[in-house]
């Protein structure tokens, strides 16, 4: 399994983060659409984050590459989960 390389631009944050602060200001909690907005910003959060902790990792083995992505997946069964097969 080859996992391709992922950007992660600071833009992205920026932008999502804009977005929620827009649809905050005119939008009342619970709309779908600022719930959309909070769930874009932290995922663009865990993005940088992630990005930042792999660029300092060494190079990783294809088996190692394959576990991480294994733990990225969504889990089987739509329960938010991850049982430990190990």
């Amino acid at each position: 399994m080859e996992l391709q390389p992922i950007t992660v631009s600071v833009t992205n944050t920026k932008h999502a983060h804009a977005r929620y602060a827009a649809l905050k200001r005119w939008r009342k909690p619970g709309h779908p659409e600022l719930a959309a907005a909070a769930k874009d910003l932290e995922a663009a959060k865990l993005a940088d984050h992630i990005q930042k902790v792999v660029d300092g990792w060494p190079e990783l083995t294809p088996e190692q590459k394959a576990r991480i992505a294994i733990l990225l997946r969504p889990p089987r069964g739509g329960d938010h989960e991850h049982s430990s097969s190990s």
